[in-house]
């Protein structure tokens, strides 16, 4: 089950990623027409906004990203930035 890049096939994860563009790419069509028929003039603003708050959760997983170990990213850097008071896992 592996990307066939050279001969020319569609594999696994490229299949998959096909799909998942597929809904979310529908979806967002889909939910346009409800936005503006529930907002009215008043849509475009609902749409900064969101692309403002995916702008700043990006900007943080960049940060937390760069903070961490290269190889394990955010879930190895998570635990080790916890606070003193917060309760271990480790019970």
């Amino acid at each position: 089950m592996s990307d066939d890049i050279d001969g020319g096939g569609l594999g696994l994860t490229g299949a998959e990623s096909m799909a998942l563009g597929g809904m979310i790419g529908g979806g967002i069509y889909a939910v346009l027409g409800v936005v503006v028929k529930v907002s009215g003039a008043l849509a475009w603003l609902s749409f900064v906004l969101a692309g403002i708050v995916a702008m700043c959760a990006g900007y943080s997983y960049i940060k937390l990203n760069q903070l961490s170990d290269p190889e394990g990213a955010s879930p190895t850097s998570t635990p080790s930035r916890r606070s003193p008071r917060s309760p271990s896992s480790s019970n």
